[in-house]
């Protein structure tokens, strides 16, 4: 289930977008405590309020689909503190050089076998938090370059 996506234009080449992508992401994502495990793989903890609420999300993050400097994907997997909820989605980033000092980055997120739980507890959270993080790390990348 696609929960959000985004196109826009870096003026910058894919070479520079793609070393900056990675430490702009991590900037975008309003995460706490992360944990680096490697190069690949991190664990990170969420707090958003949901209705009247506060729900905690633990996040074990790990790459795979690293194909420099095209496309990168990451494949999230996020539960509550007593596993009530459980969700995996699949974060894909693809860069396109458009001109030689211009590049168009296509990011997507979806949700992998989203449950009746998770549909009415998560979805609009999700649709939201994946909103505002897409465009804090446009404005991000804009900043960097």
């Amino acid at each position: 289930m696609l929960i959000a996506e985004k196109t826009f234009a870096i003026e910058a080449s894919r070479d520079t977008v793609w070393d900056l992508l990675g430490s702009a992401i991590f900037y975008s994502l309003p995460l706490e405590k992360i944990d680096l495990l490697s190069e690949n793989a991190f664990n990170a903890e969420l707090r958003q309020k949901v209705g009247p609420g506060c729900l905690t999300l633990f996040f074990q993050g790990q790459l795979v689909d690293n194909a420099p400097p095209e496309s990168l994907g990451c494949l999230l997997t996020a539960r509550s503190k007593w596993g009530i909820v459980r969700q995996r989605m699949r974060v894909t980033f693809a860069l396109t050089a458009v001109e030689e000092n211009r590049t168009e980055i296509i990011c997507t997120t979806a949700a992998e076998g989203m449950g009746l739980i998770e549909r009415l507890l998560l979805i609009g959270m999700l649709r939201g938090l994946a909103g505002e993080t897409l465009a804090r790390l446009q404005s991000r990348l804009e900043q960097l370059v």
